[in-house]
């Protein structure tokens, strides 16, 4: 994910735990896992994937 050549985690699911009258929420959660030289794992809190802006 930040190329700095350790195994990162991005991980991404589902929610269907909601009322019968509710539509599904596809693909409403998800995170990364940040890997460092001694393969401890750091949770991220950037979202820069969900801007708002149309990609070129």
């Amino acid at each position: 994910m930040n190329n700095d050549g350790f195994l990162d985690i991005f991980g991404v699911g589902n929610v269907y735990d909601a009322e019968i009258e509710t539509i599904k929420y596809d693909a409403s959660k998800s995170f990364i896992l940040l890997s460092n030289s001694v393969r401890e794992f750091q949770s991220t809190t950037d979202k820069s994937f969900y801007k708002k802006s149309k990609s070129s």
